[in-house]
């Protein structure tokens, strides 16, 4: 079928080449095509195909071309697309290269082009590049000149179920007696770190530690990304706002969000990933008696997360020196929670106490899996 297909293709392109010629890949402008006209050009090729050779022909111009047989695929959790003709998807764990791809320069800008206008952002010159969710997926997007030739982009799907502790018991992520010291973390209202690599399920955790709070309880959560579940009515989330098309509106980021959360009367604050000077205006809120804080971030160990803290930190205070940082997070921090991920199995790797801070270091005491004592 794609010898047809493309054979089709040419005709149709040609056809639209003739009204509208395409010249170059990095124009914003030349590559768009009117909508009706195309529509009667692809009815006259394609009025004696096959329907699958129609259906792919109308999916490259007006949907979303080869994306389509891989976007609702349930084992599909990353697409990654390098340009028009290099589409990788990873299913189970595994990364494969998909053996559909868009027929020409012009289809995958204009694609780009629809994918933007669904997501009302923009790509141009003065901002070639893109974040958000789309479905149940948060996309990025990279235009030249910050890559060399193509557009790039990824969508990485988050899940659409939320699981609870009870579930990952049984699939063997921790024993009871980790859950035990999770809930307790929790009920305690202790503030708390959920760290790990990429792909150790650190948002998974955070959904299934808000499913054991009470429903009267007001969460306000803060995030980049749509991803967190609120665990009940009464509780609220802010989402951050950049790359407006007309670039005219405020930009709000988790900094600011956190200022406006304090406001609104938050019996618990949760941040869906510090990545950024917010870590200074998060270490502050709790430094101020807010309890029962939950947040992640990217960190391999807990010393990685103390230390990669108090970057973050310098960021948004700089003319604090090393002591007070130290001192504000361990004022804040109660526990950190460690994930881990072997052969594509996640897993609780520890549960450890934030103690002191001690010179250059901060004293850390292993509750799990090895001592019981909170």
């Amino acid at each position: 079928m794609n010898s047809s297909i493309n054979f089709l293709f040419k005709q149709i392109d040609e056809e639209l080449n003739r009204s509208n010629p395409f010249e170059n890949i990095n124009n914003f402008e030349n590559h768009q095509v009117d909508e009706e006209h195309l529509s009667k050009t692809i009815e006259l090729y394609t009025k004696k195909s096959p329907i699958a050779v129609k259906s792919r022909i109308e999916n490259e111009y007006f949907k979303f071309g080869p994306l389509e047989e891989l976007i609702d695929n349930e084992n599909i959790s990353e697409i990654l697309i390098n340009g028009p003709k290099s589409i990788f998807y990873e299913e189970n764990g595994i990364i494969k290269q998909h053996q559909d791809y868009f027929f020409s320069d012009r289809t995958y800008l204009n694609f780009i082009d629809r994918f933007c206008s669904n997501n009302r952002t923009t790509l141009d010159l003065h901002r070639p590049s893109a974040k958000g969710k789309w479905r149940n997926y948060r996309f990025h997007i990279i235009a030249p000149p910050l890559c060399e030739q193509y557009h790039c982009m990824s969508l990485r799907k988050h899940q659409n179920k939320y699981i609870d502790l009870n579930y990952l018991i049984e699939t063997g992520w921790t024993t009871m007696v980790g859950y035990e010291c999770l809930k307790h973390i929790v009920d305690s209202k202790a503030n708390a770190l959920i760290i790990g690599p990429t792909g150790t399920g650190k948002t998974t955790v955070l959904n299934s530690l808000l499913n054991l709070l009470p429903n009267n309880e007001r969460i306000i959560c803060i995030e980049d990304t749509n991803e967190i579940k609120l665990p009940n009515q009464v509780s609220l989330k802010l989402l951050t706002r950049e790359n407006a098309i007309d670039q005219k509106m405020i930009s709000f980021d988790q900094s600011e969000l956190l200022k406006e959360s304090l406001r609104l009367r938050p019996d618990r604050i949760v941040v869906g990933e510090i990545r950024g000077k917010e870590a200074k205006d998060f270490l502050l809120a709790l430094s101020t008696g807010h309890k029962g804080a939950l947040c992640t971030l990217h960190a391999k160990t807990a010393k990685e997360a103390l230390w990669r803290l108090e970057i973050l930190t310098q960021m948004g205070a700089s003319e604090w020196n090393l002591n007070t940082i130290r001192g504000i997070i361990n004022t804040g921090i109660d526990y950190i929670i460690e994930l881990n991920e072997d052969h594509k199995r996640r897993s609780l790797k520890s549960i450890k106490k934030l103690t002191s801070n001690d010179g250059p270091s901060f004293l850390l005491e292993e509750v799990w899996p090895n001592k019981l004592s909170f």
